[in-house]
């Protein structure tokens, strides 16, 4: 597991860094539009960049239980039942990203074969994007799985503090 951990985080440090890429895109862009032209593509990079930001950030975001939640439910339950709750939803959303990941990876292998790009000022290539939402699903399956089958490291007792 400490393989996966790392390769979330190496991901998750990627993810950030193309929102580095966007702002200093987005401030390029700016800069070059107040002498009169801007710079082509900048666009596409920003897109590119958001989508790696978001997809390459999936796993770490549920290794680390960044994601919203709310436990109106399952914090009337017995701490027992909501390990069994977590575990089984995490078993069930595995599969469901799994199913997802099967079918990103097949239209990321269609793109790159077809070497689909977006028009537009420049002619982007769409396959890097594919791929990267692709990963990012397959990744979030199996931090899903892995909660799922051993369960999580923590489980909030419902009053705020964590409990193992």
């Amino acid at each position: 597991m400490t393989f996966a951990r790392t390769l979330w985080r190496v991901l998750a440090v990627i993810g950030a860094s193309c929102a580095l890429a966007i702002v200093a895109a987005t401030a390029l862009n700016v800069i070059s539009r107040g002498f009169g032209s801007p710079l082509p593509g900048m666009i596409e990079v920003s897109e590119l960049a958001l989508t790696l930001l978001v997809f390459l950030s999936l796993a770490y975001t549920e290794d680390e239980d960044g994601q919203v939640s709310t436990d109106i439910v399952t914090s009337r339950l017995s701490l027992a039942r909501r390990r069994l709750v977590l575990r089984a939803t995490s078993v069930v959303f595995a599969v469901l990203m799994g199913m997802i990941a099967w079918v990103s990876w097949g239209r990321a292998l269609q793109s790159y074969e077809r070497g689909e790009v977006q028009m537009g000022l420049l002619s982007w290539p769409i396959w890097p994007g594919r791929f990267a939402v692709a990963l990012g699903f397959t990744t979030l399956m199996v931090a899903l799985l892995l909660k799922g089958l051993t369960g999580p490291p923590t489980i909030s007792s419902g009053s705020g503090q964590p409990n193992l």
